[in-house]
């Protein structure tokens, strides 16, 4: 257990480090935050010297997650620092080229099974606390939690993930490199959003093996995360979305529906591909419309009025969707 002293004491120390002018070398910065226990060296040296590619073809990321080793690419992120609003101000947002992290784990919090329920809500109104060490080419970030039967003010905060992250800026950004702000930014909107899905609804797929959830934006046009939470040891696959997005329904067990005024389309796991249910043939004004699957059909409707149709088509464990005539009268747009 960490105490919040004592991380104070190594963030100073670290800091007196930099100031004397001591090499932060890998070994060095885990040693001076005592986190030895906890990371990695080799990983770590590998994640900030090698490009994305170069990592990513050196380790697996379901076998370091085997190894409570998470690893992020940049759809992990639902703000990655880009200009979400025609109002931002050049400083206010950056041409972000790519973001990856490893976060060691070093303990769960209480959250959602696949079974759907979620006994995380109460441990969601504990006090959490990161905190942030900027070194130019990368940052390493620790995330605490309260933890539920703390005794003293002093044991109160668990250290359950200990992250190192690098940001690469594009050529079109007058900034070298990121600056800290942008990872504190960064950081701050991860965990605000894993907190999200640790108190949020989960659907769950007919087979009870996985769960859906959506992480929308502060706007409807913001961006938005779809996470995929399998049973078992396996990190969430994240569909990132530049606008909302909302759940319909699950089709099978690997695939389901979701929409947003664009339409509705449809997410198919077994490829992590996303299709576009609604082409421009289809005559119909998606503006406003929720959808449901009903007798093997998806059906769009507004105000309670239907306003087009799709047969749903299983064949050799696979899924088609084409239109139907529409019933009743054509509605105009």
């Amino acid at each position: 257990m960490f105490s919040l002293r004592s991380v104070i004491i190594a963030i100073q120390a670290a800091r007196l480090v930099g100031l004397l002018g001591i090499s932060n070398d890998v070994e060095d910065i885990i040693d001076n935050f005592g986190l030895e226990e906890i990371c990695e060296y080799d990983i770590v040296s590998d994640f900030l010297s090698m490009y994305t590619e170069e990592f990513e073809e050196r380790y697996d990321k379901s076998a370091l997650y085997e190894r409570d080793i998470l690893y992020c690419t940049q759809e992990a992120w639902k703000y990655d620092g880009e200009a979400v609003d025609w109002f931002q101000e050049p400083d206010e947002y950056y041409d972000v080229e790519d973001i990856t992290a490893i976060r060691f784990i070093n303990g769960y919090p209480a959250g959602i099974n696949v079974s759907g329920e979620t006994d995380g809500v109460e441990d969601n109104r504990n006090m959490k606390m990161l905190l942030l060490q900027y070194f130019d080419d990368y940052a390493l970030s620790m995330y605490f939690q309260e933890c539920k039967d703390a005794q003293s003010r002093e044991e109160e905060l668990k250290l359950m993930e200990v992250s190192f992250l690098k940001v690469r800026l594009g050529e079109y950004d007058r900034r070298e490199v990121a600056p800290k702000a942008l990872y504190e930014f960064l950081e701050d909107v991860y965990y605000e959003v894993q907190e999200e899905l640790q108190a949020g609804e989960w659907a769950v797929s007919p087979d009870g093996e996985k769960a859906v959830y959506i992480s929308n934006g502060a706007l409807p046009k913001h961006p938005s995360q779809i996470f995929v939470r399998y049973q078992g040891k396996i990190p969430d696959l994240i569909f990132r979305n530049e606008w909302e997005y909302h759940f319909t329904a699950w089709i099978d067990e690997d695939h389901f529906i979701c929409y947003n005024d664009g339409g509705p389309i449809m997410i198919h796991l077994e490829n992590g591909q996303i299709e576009k249910i609604k082409q421009e043939e289809d005559d119909y004004d998606a503006w406003g419309c929720e959808y449901e699957i009903k007798e093997n059909q998806l059906i769009a409707t507004c105000l309670d009025e239907e306003y087009y149709r799709w047969d749903i088509i299983r064949k050799d464990g696979d899924i088609r969707i084409t239109k139907t005539e529409n019933r009743g009268e054509d509605k105009e747009d």
